[in-house]
């Protein structure tokens, strides 16, 4: 994760080229990890939106929290932090019953 670490700091230090930036680390993840990611760059933190529990596996190597949220179509929300980058998902309800089925449960039962 050291390659995207430094591609962070060159997006802090280069606002006219925040979008190529933004575009090599995405590419990264979606080449090095088979995920679709989306990096927020306009915020204090860093977040990557990726799109289910097993793409913040992928990258991060733990299961990720799961919390409530206050959204009718995607009432769940999943994220973990890898090298001071949150990487999250939101989940619908069949997701989450994916996510937290006994089989994936058992194994990760401390991070539910």
């Amino acid at each position: 994760m050291k390659y995207i670490n430094e591609k962070i700091e060159k997006i802090d230090s280069l606002k006219l080229e925040i979008e190529e930036e933004k575009r090599s680390v995405e590419n990264f993840l979606r080449d090095n990890h088979n995920v679709r990611p989306s990096l927020y760059v306009d915020r204090e933190d860093y977040e990557v939106q990726l799109f289910s529990c097993d793409d913040i596996q992928k990258i991060t190597g733990e299961f990720p929290k799961i919390k409530k949220r206050d959204c009718e179509y995607l009432p769940y929300y999943a994220y973990a932090f890898f090298d001071g980058i949150k990487y999250f998902t939101v989940l619908d309800e069949e997701e989450y019953k994916k996510a937290t089925a006994p089989t994936v449960t058992n194994k990760n039962s401390d991070t539910l």
